[in-house]
C-alpha cells in the first residue's frame, strides 16, 4: 500500500491515449471490480478526477470498502467460508504497511469525503461474505451523498460468486 492505488491511477491515466490510438469514442464507460478490485475502482476514480475520462459508471461487485474490518458480517463469518474474517486479516497483512494505513481513506474508500463526485454506482453484495455489511453501509453512505445507486444483495451468496458462473 499504495502500490496497488497507483498502478491502478497509472492505468486509467493511459484509458484517453488508448482510446485515441484505437479511434475510439465511446459514450460511456464503466469502471468495474470485485473485492479489493471493488474498492480500486472508487479510489482511482476518485483520484483520477481531474482527467477527462468518459466514465459515466461504478460497478462494484462485494467491494472492500473498509479495511479496519469492523462491521458486523466480519464477526459473522470469522471461520468456516472460502474468504472469512482471517482470510481478510491475512490479505490485509500482506497490504497495508501498519495498521494506521486501514485508517486512509485509498485502504478504506468507505471514508472518503470525496463520494459525492462518484458517478451512478451499482453494488453487489454476498450474504454469505465478511464485506457484507461494508459492502451495504458504502452504498448507503452514497446515497447519504446524493450519488444514485443500485444496491443488489445477494443474500445467499459467497465471496467470489460473480466469477463462479459455472458453479
Amino acid at each position: 500500500f499504495p502500490g496497488a492505488v497507483d498502478d491502478c491511477v497509472a492505468a486509467l491515466r493511459q484509458v484517453p491515449k488508448v482510446l485515441a490510438d484505437l479511434n475510439l469514442h465511446p459514450l460511456h464507460l464503466c469502471l468495474a471490480g470485485d473485492s479489493a478490485g471493488g474498492g480500486l475502482a472508487v479510489v482511482s476514480y476518485l483520484l483520477a478526477g481531474d482527467m477527462p475520462l468518459p466514465i459515466r459508471r461504478l460497478a462494484l461487485f462485494y467491494p472492500v470498502a473498509d479495511l479496519r474490518m469492523c462491521s458486523g458480517s466480519h464477526e459473522r463469518f470469522a471461520n468456516g467460508l472460502p474468504v472469512s474474517h482471517a482470510t481478510m486479516n491475512w490479505f490485509a497483512s500482506h497490504y497495508l504497511r501498519t495498521s494506521e494505513d486501514a485508517l486512509d481513506w485509498r485502504a478504506s474508500p468507505l471514508l472518503s469525503e470525496d463520494l459525492h463526485r462518484l458517478p451512478s454506482t451499482y453494488v453487489a453484495t454476498a450474504g454469505f461474505d465478511p464485506l457484507c455489511d461494508e459492502g451495504k453501509a458504502f452504498a448507503a453512505r452514497l446515497v447519504e451523498v446524493g450519488v444514485p445507486v443500485w444496491f443488489d444483495p445477494y443474500p445467499g451468496q459467497i465471496h467470489g460468486f460473480v466469477t463462479m458462473g459455472r458453479i
